[in-house]
């Protein structure tokens, strides 16, 4: 029997924060080997193992004391589906998973025995491959589909053309009759397959909208299977739960009874709103095959609950019933519905751009025209739980800034005084390297392109370039350096004690640094960011790279206003794209911001985080070094997780001049 190393092992023990947890876990791994048959065993429980800092200390302790009675009764992908449906069961009740892990919860024992009796995929898999192939009336290909992480939510099956994957296992919270189950969600993927049009665009639909025009569509398509195949009608209504008693006005509950609803037709609920959709569903069955019909419906109840108040988290939401799939089989989420006439498209490095000229009164009094230009780029962002990119995800708008009135702010310190220390500072840093070069009349060794180069010329007839040497130099490399500015509403937060905000500081810090760094005649280049929603991330060019700095561009800083919130992925991957364009192998995005990512429509707060931590991870892919200059406090939590060690927290705003100066030399030479 192979076995992983003891450095693996150790490793994946490393990775354990819980010093308690970790101890114990190192003491029980040894004798946990007898229940492990095979290596690809031990390196699932190893994976399980740094997975549990999911869990809070005392749910980590209470698993790993319980491991041994587990693993006698379980694999380890049973004990994984075990923990995840406590997880699941729990989700409110963070007691009541305490008490799940220790096996002190009814739940927990009846699910364990449910594991142990195996329900997984693998058991059923023969019956249903018949089963699937028979009523498509073709091959139909099933393959398994894992949960990546404990805390993900509970997995649907996914749709294509020739294949369907279904979740490795479900929960007993599904039901406890899972050959049933599994049986019922072929049968809904064949009513697709059947009868829905295949990757709809979704174009400008919200996601409320999308949810429940697909909530309408497998209801369209399982009355159309089931003229065919009555006994289907049965098998569905299993594992729709009787959703009548739930009172709740949350968008879960409500398209719960209202797909318990469709499905029955005799149920009548109580709620004015499931009973407009049963009403509509039924007066278009007059012609089933009509899908546009149908989607109306699904724009007409998004509507109403839009109008209702009912809030709705894309990143939370599952289709159910269980059997039910993801729905990405019925939407093209890639294509966008083409742009008005008076709009150009352009398309920059696979990102799709829109260019929108607007005409506004200018001048005083409204006199004359001011023609400004904006831009919109679609960018993808990163599902954590789903380990997935949203392609296309997020809409971020080139924006020109509004200029206005606003005076000229001082800092504390005299500015001349500022700009001259912060200029020397830059001077002292820009230490040449050593280089070798290249195309030289003499030197020590031959530069073997140069060489080649006059050896094709000498053949050709040409006169070839005599440089053909090359010899130990130096250089100073000429960084370029994007000062990247968080615009969000908290920004206009006041200063303890002073009059200016936050953001005002920061105008003043970046309009000095600026002074400085452009008498040194470094390349940088000043932009900022703000977000309302993952359609309208605002991103400001307030000085671009090949412009000097000169009292426009200082009139642009003290133009800026904090408004709306921070959705810093979409905005360090824009600034990524155009600092990767500059000359030159030294690239720097330098953020500034005051607090964690967070937007209007994000309720999950890791999910941004986890977002712009994949986007730092893109700008180090292409060569782009990113660093966070954070004015948060308390941000030590979060910043880490997104830029690594690359961030300094600033404690005293008033010194933010020259901590942005001492970051922006640091990387020049990085």
């Amino acid at each position: 029997m192979q076995v992983p190393s003891a450095g693996r092992e150790e490793a994946a023990l490393e990775g354990i924060q819980d010093p308690l947890v970790r101890e114990q876990l190192a003491r029980k791994l040894p004798a946990l080997r007898r229940h492990l048959g095979r290596a690809e065993e031990h390196r699932a429980l190893l994976e399980l193992c740094e997975e549990l800092d999911e869990l809070d200390a005392g749910d980590r302790l209470a698993l790993v004391a319980n491991l041994d009675y587990l693993l006698e009764r379980l694999s380890v992908d049973a004990l994984r589906r075990w923990i995840i449906t406590g997880m699941r069961a729990c989700e409110e009740q963070p007691e009541r998973l305490t008490r799940y892990l220790r096996l002190e919860d009814e739940l927990a024992r009846a699910s364990l025995a449910f594991e142990a009796s195996g329900n997984g995929l693998e058991t059923f898999r023969a019956p249903l491959q018949f089963y699937a192939n028979g009523l498509a009336g073709r091959p139909l290909e099933l393959k398994n589909r894992r949960n990546a992480v404990l805390n993900g939510p509970p997995l649907r099956a996914v749709i294509t053309a020739n294949s369907l994957l279904l979740p490795e296992g479900y929960s007993i919270v599904d039901g406890t009759d899972h050959f049933r189950l599994y049986c019922a969600a072929v049968a809904h993927a064949v009513a697709h397959l059947r009868f829905s049009p295949m990757h709809q665009d979704a174009g400008s639909l919200k996601p409320m909208s999308i949810a429940i025009i697909s909530l309408i569509e497998d209801a369209r398509v399982e009355y159309l299977l089931a003229l065919d195949h009555p006994g289907l009608r049965r098998l569905w209504g299993r594992f729709h739960a009787p959703a009548r008693n739930e009172t709740a006005l949350t968008f879960r509950a409500l398209t719960r009874r209202l797909a318990c609803a469709l499905h029955d037709g005799r149920v009548e609920d109580e709620n004015y709103w499931v009973n407009k959709g049963v009403q509509l569903f039924r007066e278009r069955l007059a012609d089933p095959y009509d899908y546009r019909a149908f989607r109306e419906i699904g724009s007409i109840l998004a509507n109403d609950l839009g109008q209702m108040r009912v809030r709705f988290n894309p990143q939370q939401y599952v289709p159910e019933p269980a059997y039910c799939d993801d729905n990405s089989f019925l939407w093209n989420f890639g294509e966008p519905q083409p742009p008005p006439q008076q709009q150009e498209q352009l398309f920059v490095q696979g990102v799709r751009v829109e260019r929108v000229e607007r005409e506004d009164g200018g001048g005083e009094g409204g006199a004359g025209t001011l023609v400004e230009v904006e831009q919109r780029f679609s960018y993808p962002e990163w599902e954590y739980r789903t380990q997935t990119e949203r392609q296309d995800w997020v809409t971020l708008i080139e924006k020109p800034v509004q200029l206005g009135g606003s005076p000229r702010i001082e800092v504390t310190i005299p500015r001349h005084r500022v700009r001259q220390s912060i200029f020397s500072l830059i001077k002292a840093n820009q230490l040449s390297r050593s280089a070798k070069l290249r195309r030289q009349w003499e030197g020590d060794q031959l530069d073997l392109n140069g060489t080649i180069a006059a050896l094709v010329d000498y053949r050709s007839g040409v006169q070839p370039d005599p440089r053909v040497f090359t010899k130990p130099g130096r250089h100073a490399p000429k960084p370029s350096v994007l000062v990247l500015l968080d615009l969000s509403e908290s920004t206009n937060d006041r200063i303890p004690g002073r009059y200016d905000s936050v953001l005002d500081v920061a105008k003043g810090a970046t309009i000095v640094l600026c002074e400085a760094i452009g008498e040194a005649a470094e390349r940088f280049a000043v932009h900022g960011f703000s977000s309302n929603g993952r359609h309208e991330v605002e991103y400001f060019r307030v000085k671009d790279f090949d412009e000097p700095f000169g009292e426009a561009q200082a009139q642009r800083v003290l133009a800026l206003r904090g408004e709306h919130s921070t959705r810093i992925g979409a905005a360090l991957r824009h600034a990524c794209g155009l600092v990767s364009e500059q000359p030159g192998d030294h690239k720097v995005v330098l953020v500034v911001t005051d607090g964690e990512p967070s937007d209007v429509d994000v309720f999950d707060r890791d999910y941004l985080i986890e977002d712009a931590a994949m986007a730092v991870r893109v700008l180090r892919g292409r060569g782009v070094i990113s660093f966070c200059l954070t004015l948060d406090p308390k941000a030590k939590g979060y910043v880490s997780r997104i830029f690594g060690n690359d961030f300094l927290i600033v404690d005293e705003l008033v010194e933010l001049p020259f901590h942005l100066s001492k970051a922006f030399v640091k990387l020049l030479n990085r």
